[in-house]
């Protein structure tokens, strides 16, 4: 990190420690996308710096505290010399998103760079807590600028602010598990499999060839999904109410190329955080589509296929749809997963119609649905059955005006009656 005010000499600090983590995408800023969590000591550590804050040298020993969360002064950890009442170089994370980029000297007991207060889950920007060595002008409460600089906002103040992160590679490739099958299920129209793995893929070794199903199914192809995690089968017919097991040979990892030992997994009914999570309502459900959401929207206007698994072709008659959202929350959020489960009577004969309602699909349904069933753990979400809900999928732009006159809708406000929608491309809506 280096740090200049105007006027004043550049203050940087160099430091260096054994790898903590393989993965390199956790080494920078931790938010909550990039799935970095650390909270641990690191080995071997190697200090520059031209801060008069800041003790140069070699130390069998630091500690970091990366996190995208809030945290409190508390010494969760028990790091010796730290304080429980002031935020230091202990602390413990906590619900929330202020945000910690923190690496420290343990021996010294001094913090060598802390960037702070990143974090953010709404539209209001903060501004940034940063620092080299520990904050010589730390106030003695746990309220004000603290010896990490928690609390201190003082990003402004500097003229030059630069962080960078560097790796050193390895002599020989760090040993890595070679990746195996965790689960797999079955399409709606029974010759399709999911088929989820513990690493990602080498794209070159995912052939119909590597997997064998059993009571006769043959895999006629295989293809690895974007997250290069998940591989898509198709199969000849399946028999129904049967149980398959997926043989799984010669895959490898998309980092070393180690080759997989076979092995072997279930095929099941349905994705196990479904079952778990709608419990009896998901039972005689299965899956037509599965959507690994982005963060930015890539359904272009007709794109065909923007799901990772996708089980529609088939021609059985349907008599219920259900839709299942499950997002991931901060570190250290209650609950730690939230989940909606929404089933109805079918409004559509079409398959084709009942997912992303983009430019491809020619899906506008702006209707009530009927016989709704509810099931969620996210606060708000009234449970239970209900004779009647209501659809909003399209793929235009809308307005809050309540076209069709919900009851209790807003005519103004954005709710679930709005209005203005159609065939055109536009914003977009997929509500239930």
């Amino acid at each position: 990190m280096a740090l200049q005010r105007v006027g004043e000499p550049l203050l940087y600090v160099w430091a260096e420690a054994d790898a903590f983590t393989q993965d390199a995408v956790t080494l920078g800023v931790p938010t909550t996308l990039s799935g970095a969590f650390f909270q641990q000591p690191v080995s071997n550590l190697t200090i520059h710096s031209t801060s008069p804050n800041v003790t140069t040298g070699q130390y069998a020993a630091g500690n970091i505290e990366f996190w995208p969360c809030n945290y409190s002064s508390s010494n969760g950890l028990g790091v010796p010399g730290a304080s429980d009442a002031l935020y230091d170089f202990g602390d413990s994370a906590s619900n929330g998103d202020y945000g910690s980029m923190q690496l420290h000297n343990t021996a010294e007991g001094e913090t060598l760079f802390a960037f702070n207060h990143w974090g953010s889950a709404s539209t209001t920007y903060y501004t940034a807590c940063l620092g080299i060595g520990s904050n010589p002008n730390a106030s003695a409460t746990s309220s004000g600028g603290q010896l990490d600089w928690t609390f201190t906002d003082n990003a402004g103040q500097y003229a030059t602010r630069v962080l960078q992160v560097f790796v050193k590679r390895a002599d020989a490739p760090a040993p890595r598990d070679p990746p195996v099958p965790l689960s797999a299920y079955t399409g709606y129209d029974g010759t399709h499999v999911s088929v989820t793995f513990s690493a990602a893929l080498r794209a070159d070794s995912v052939t119909a060839s590597a997997f064998t199903l059993d009571h006769g199914v043959s895999v006629t192809d295989a293809m690895l999904g974007k997250d290069l995690k998940t591989v898509t089968l198709a199969t000849t017919p399946q028999p129904a109410d049967t149980a398959l097991t997926l043989t799984v040979a010669g895959l490898r990892d998309i980092q070393t190329g180690v080759a997989a030992a076979p092995a072997a997994v279930t095929v099941d009914p349905l994705p196990a955080e479904i079952a778990a999570d709608a419990g009896a309502l998901a039972s005689g459900y299965r899956v037509v589509y599965t959507l690994d959401i982005p963060v930015y929207s890539d359904f272009g206007q007709y794109i065909q296929n923007p799901y990772l698994f996708n089980a529609a072709a088939s021609g059985t008659p349907f008599t219920r749809v259900a839709y299942y959202l499950a997002l991931g929350q901060r570190p250290l959020a209650s609950p730690a997963r939230q989940f909606a489960w929404a089933s109805m009577d079918t409004f559509t004969p079409f398959l084709s119609k009942i997912g992303i309602p983009n430019g491809a699909a020619q899906a506008v349904f702006a209707q009530f649905v009927t016989n709704l069933t509810v099931k969620s753990n996210k606060s708000g979400v009234t449970n239970g059955d209900f004779d009647t809900g209501n659809i909003e999928f399209w793929p235009s732009n809308y307005n809050g005006a309540n076209d069709r006159s919900v009851p209790g809708a807003s005519g103004s406000a954005y709710d679930f009656g709005d209005g203005g929608y159609g065939t055109g491309i536009g914003h977009g809506s997929f509500q239930v």
